[in-house]
């Protein structure tokens, strides 16, 4: 009866492991993108409360949170798969616990969104899509969260909700 080993990934042929270079070049620019997407944060905020002033400041503050949330996912995901090729390698589990933590604090965020969105009122969304073509993206979402409005609750709970994910 033969043993099978998993073999280190020094000796696993490069074509059948991750391509982390594809997300971030090095480690140093990985922390750039981790500083990058903190440095971020901040800027959602002064979207709260201003949902409803239009569609122009609507559409600014879904550009923000996507510019935000995609920085923070190519943090977090190139911190999970360098963790997971060696879980004995401390540096990328500090890494990966690094990129949650930064996705964690993305969302908690913008957790303001959905409840101010939920305040606005479809009807007014879609009109707004009228007036803003490039709002028109959002159709599928507005519907999904129309659906979904009986289990979205207030800023302040989506924000604990979405920190959660914190520990």
């Amino acid at each position: 009866m033969s043993q099978t080993t998993l073999l280190p990934r020094s000796e696993i042929p490069i074509e059948e492991t991750w391509n982390l270079e594809s997300i971030f070049p090095t480690v140093k620019a990985w922390e750039k993108g981790l500083n990058e997407a903190q440095a971020l944060i901040p800027g959602i905020a002064v979207f709260q409360g201003k949902l409803s002033e239009g569609p122009e400041i609507l559409l600014k503050a879904f550009d923000a949170v996507e510019n935000l949330y995609r920085k923070a996912l190519n943090v977090m995901v190139y911190g999970m798969l360098s963790s997971s090729v060696d879980t004995t390698d401390q540096a990328a589990v500090a890494r990966a616990g690094q990129g949650r933590s930064i996705f964690v604090k993305a969302t908690a965020a913008a957790a303001f969104m959905e409840p101010e969105l939920l305040a606005i009122g479809f009807k007014t969304l879609h009109q707004w899509m009228d007036e803003e073509p490039r709002l028109a993206v959002y159709a599928h979402y507005f519907d999904s969260l129309e659906r979904g409005q009986k289990h979205v609750r207030s800023k302040e709970i989506e924000e604990v909700l979405a920190m959660a994910g914190e520990p």
